[in-house]
């Protein structure tokens, strides 16, 4: 071939055409530096957030305590700039009452009470994918995790966890508390709030966490005792975040019919906890690049100088 001839994907260059050294687009004109393509990678998320903690009920009781909510599913496949971080927060299950009633790892709100009184588990945590750092202003995707499960003494009831979210988490079933919103955290127990569950107070199940966590179970009259109500969810719009361009293809989140253990996938791989993912490199594809380099110049024929053209993926 010619020196300084090119024919290359889209962009097509007359062998005797002389090309000034620089960076051309798809139509052939030369770009600045201010205006080369930027690489992008796409991303495809999906976020459970984890369930809550059983309760417990004492030995004489009316049989053993409620279930704790499960956490809701939240799933993007978004466009971000080449070499961008994302931090992964995996969710923890509450801790059942019989084990201490903890709150799950990312929020999980307390529970209240132990054997041999009868009382709520641990709000289960969220888990997220989060831009650059962890914060709840630099969020991408957020799953809510389940209320922990009332107690009871006595029967009655029911009093099981509520659910995460979604856009909002779920009430715990017979009232007590309310799931987290997208803009607060759900009434009931103290302390639920931005990315936070509730915790409880007088036996009660904690809160789940989330975008904003669900409020924390009481006492409800009889020897029997609420259980927390879940956090929400949360995915991004396009835009940018934390000084990073997104563009959002598709997204989704509901409540209920999380896998219970807070599981995170990025391109069908899975991250645990306190983990990062790069975008390109790291895993994710190069979606668009249609550029060419030509450094040197001069004409065709033996007399010019050496043309060089590099081409992206398209």
């Amino acid at each position: 071939m010619p020196r300084n001839a090119g024919l290359i994907g889209p962009l097509a260059i007359a062998p005797t055409t002389s090309v000034a050294s620089g960076v051309y687009g798809l139509a052939g004109q030369q770009q600045n530096a201010g205006n080369w393509p930027v690489l992008t990678s796409q991303v495809i998320m999906v976020v459970h957030g984890a369930a809550g903690g059983l309760g417990a009920s004492t030995s004489g009781g009316g049989g053993g305590g409620y279930a704790g909510g499960i956490g809701g599913v939240t799933t993007m496949t978004a466009s971000i700039a080449e070499g961008t971080v994302l931090h992964i927060r995996r969710g923890g299950i509450g801790a059942s009452n019989a084990a201490g009633n903890g709150g799950g790892t990312n929020g999980g709100g307390v529970g209240n009470g132990d054997q041999p009184n009868p009382g709520g588990g641990g709000g289960g945590g969220y888990s997220g994918v989060f831009l650059s750092s962890v914060a709840h202003a630099n969020a991408l995707v957020i799953a809510g995790g389940g209320g922990g499960g009332g107690g009871r003494n006595e029967s009655g009831g029911p009093w099981p966890g509520g659910t995460g979210g979604g856009a909002t988490g779920s009430d715990a079933t017979n009232g007590g508390s309310t799931g987290g919103s997208q803009s607060a955290g759900g009434s009931g127990g103290s302390g639920s709030g931005a990315l936070q569950g509730g915790n409880a107070s007088n036996h009660g199940g904690g809160g789940g966490g989330g975008y904003y966590g669900g409020g924390a179970g009481s006492y409800a009259g009889g020897g029997n005792y609420r259980g927390g109500s879940g956090g929400s969810g949360f995915v991004a719009s396009s835009g940018t975040i934390n000084s990073v361009g997104v563009t959002v293809a598709a997204s989704s989140t509901s409540a209920g019919g999380g896998d219970t253990t807070g599981q995170v996938t990025i391109n069908g791989t899975a991250y645990d906890n306190g983990d990062t993912f790069t975008a390109w490199p790291g895993g994710a594809s190069i979606l668009s690049i249609d550029w060419l380099i030509v450094a040197g110049g001069g004409g065709g024929g033996s007399s010019g100088g050496d043309g060089i053209g590099g081409a992206g993926a398209g």
